[in-house]
């Protein structure tokens, strides 16, 4: 059975589908998000929010929620391989990837998107009113969905995707990142940014509170 029809049917809950919900939800459309974990839930991220990421949170009218949540630093140091660091008088506030999701999910739902943890399995079908595409629930039953629009917020998540069974295919991910907290034993007050080495891959590191 399909359920009823929402305007935008968006895939992905992460910033870019939070930030759709808010607009589409905050202009008066139905939306419904959807993603496959329930939040809070960890994200490899480089957990930094650039001048550009804080004014857009303005525009949303989020960031008063998140603004606290954050550590601001004003320098960043690019340390390459054989040369003298690089220091930029760049303002970045660093913020847990977890707690910047929750908040943006929030302020989703507070805009009245409506939010559920389903996994969407990839297949879209034309319907005379919009589209139905298929999503499975945590016990592994299938639920049929209608919108006029759909929206896929899925970052670099691979996605076989099928629309009316012909397959559509995206670009996938053609990097790998990986993220570790620890404590300090020294205070770190500026980003630091370690570029790799002449005839590796391209690649860097970076750390900061």
């Amino acid at each position: 059975m399909v359920r009823e029809a929402y305007d935008v049917l968006i895939v992905g809950a992460g910033p870019a589908g939070a930030a759709a919900a808010i607009t589409l939800a905050g202009a008066g459309h139905s939306v419904l998000l959807i993603d496959k974990c329930s939040f809070p839930r960890q994200k490899t991220c480089g957990d930094g929010l650039t001048g550009n990421s804080r004014r857009l949170l303005k525009e949303l009218g989020a960031w008063h929620a998140i603004a606290p949540e954050t550590h601001r630093l004003s320098e960043t140091v690019i340390i390459p391989p054989r040369s003298a660091a690089i220091r930029l008088d760049i303002s970045v506030h660093t913020i847990q990837r977890h707690i910047l999701d929750s908040a943006l999910l929030y302020h989703a739902l507070a805009h009245g998107a409506h939010f559920e943890v389903l996994r969407f399995t990839g297949k879209i079908e034309r319907s005379a009113d919009g589209y139905i595409s298929k999503a499975v629930n945590s016990k592994g039953a299938k639920v049929p969905l209608r919108a006029k629009y759909i929206i896929l917020a899925t970052g670099c998540a691979r996605i076989a995707l099928e629309k009316n069974s012909k397959p559509l295919h995206l670009a996938t991910p053609d990097m790998f990142a990986a993220r570790g907290y620890y404590r300090a034993a020294w205070p770190i007050e500026e980003i630091r940014i370690y570029l790799s080495g002449p005839g590796s891959d391209v690649s860097y590191a970076w750390i900061f509170p």
